[in-house]
């Protein structure tokens, strides 16, 4: 979302998301401050229906069958004492409506509503809400930032980091869905895989943080651009 909800920008869009039947995989990301207490639980709840929501992590799944199989309940946020700590998932969704996500920790008792839609029937509204937040353009950031972020990142702190914008070949991965935001490719060598540099699609958000899938699956890391 480029807007805090309930701004019309600050409706979540499902176009660009990856879809599996009537499921909806959103990936979110979930940043945890140095002063959390303990470990926070989040479950998503449909406000505007019966239908099942969920938490998804892992290579997306062939079918809706397996998805579902794979849905979890609830998802634990865990806690980084001293440092920022970063979980990332995809919220399964069935579709538009209005959600809550509800957090549950010591100190913790919040409940986050927010309503999704899919753009293209909803035209003439994200043409409108456009209009209304020309002077909201999400900033634009460099590779240069981005290799910073990563190799002083102290979630996932990386030994290299060399980038450059994804070319049209790349976005073709759909690694994170359609997405429009940026798009990097990236060589990184990891502190906990120092063996040698592997190459990561990067996906930097209108706020600086970014998620780092590897092209090959099975690793990944997360963390902030710091102005």
């Amino acid at each position: 979302m480029p807007v805090a909800p309930p701004a019309a920008l600050g409706v979540v869009n499902l176009d660009d998301d990856v879809r599996r039947g009537s499921l909806y995989l959103h990936k979110t990301l979930w940043a945890t401050s140095p002063g959390a207490r303990g470990t926070i639980t989040v479950r998503v709840t449909a406000l505007s229906s019966r239908a099942t929501a969920g938490f998804f992590n892992g290579a997306d799944p062939d079918t809706a069958t397996a998805l579902r199989a794979a849905v979890q309940p609830e998802l634990r946020l865990p806690r980084g004492p001293g440092r920022w700590a970063y979980t990332v998932t995809s919220t399964v969704l069935p579709g538009p409506g209005c959600y809550a996500f509800d957090l549950r920790g010591p100190h913790v008792n919040q409940r986050i509503v927010f309503r999704t839609i899919l753009r293209s029937r909803r035209r003439g509204v994200a043409k409108r809400a456009i209009r209304r937040t020309t002077n909201a353009s999400p900033r634009r950031f460099t590779s240069t930032e981005l290799e910073t972020a990563l190799l002083t990142n102290p979630n996932d702190e990386a030994r290299s980091a060399a980038c450059a914008t994804a070319t049209v070949e790349d976005r073709a991965r759909h690694t994170f869905g359609r997405t429009r935001a940026q798009l990097f490719v990236c060589t990184i060598r990891l502190m906990r895989a120092p063996a040698r540099a592997e190459a990561f699609d990067v996906q930097v958000l209108h706020h600086g943080c970014f998620i780092a899938e590897r092209i090959r699956r099975g690793q990944a890391a997360y963390g902030c651009i710091r102005p």
